[in-house]
């Protein structure tokens, strides 16, 4: 009898043992379990900054896109007046002109000399030239500022593309 006692004992601390066994792999699950929720926590807050972090990003980066835009539709503005002015100057350069050589014409056909009529008309094509050329460097610096925008505006972009970068690194 004494041999199924100790044997029933045995038993029973072998599934004391076993039970306690349990437990602690039971609380060491809840402890793993625990650790990745915090880990997910962390992960989902990580997330949520990266997330703010682009949308400021990409709202900095369109209001650059959209600075360059006014910029850019700016300086087609002025170029479209000058080009306008020059096409003006041209027009009337070339009526004077027309309006100089009738002059000559019939001052021969009419045996008249008027010198100071020519002179003048003279004087005046030599201040439409004058105008024109002036219309025409301030064109041409006009371009070589749209030049020098969109340069800075595509230096601006590699900045922010390589803070965005940088910014992406670091993350």
């Amino acid at each position: 009898m004494m041999s199924l006692y100790e044997k029933v004992r045995q038993e029973v601390l072998v599934h004391r043992e076993r039970q306690e066994q349990l437990a602690r792999h039971t609380e060491d699950l809840a402890a793993e379990v625990q650790a990745e929720r915090d880990a997910r926590k962390q992960l989902d807050n990580e997330l949520d900054t990266l997330k703010r972090h682009r949308k400021d990003d990409v709202r900095r980066h369109q209001h650059a896109i959209d600075e360059k835009d006014a910029e850019i539709c700016s300086a087609l503005d002025t170029v479209s007046r000058q080009k306008a002015i020059v096409s003006k100057r041209n027009a009337d350069l070339t009526a004077l002109q027309t309006a100089l050589k009738n002059l000559e014409a019939e001052t021969r056909r009419a045996g008249e000399s008027h010198t100071n009529d020519k002179f003048s008309l003279e004087l005046e094509l030599d201040r439409f030239k004058c105008d024109l050329a002036r219309m025409e460097d301030n064109l041409s610096h006009t371009w070589a500022e749209l030049a020098d925008r969109e340069a800075r505006s595509r230096d601006r972009d590699d900045q922010l593309d390589r803070l965005h970068a940088i910014n992406r690194l670091n993350s």
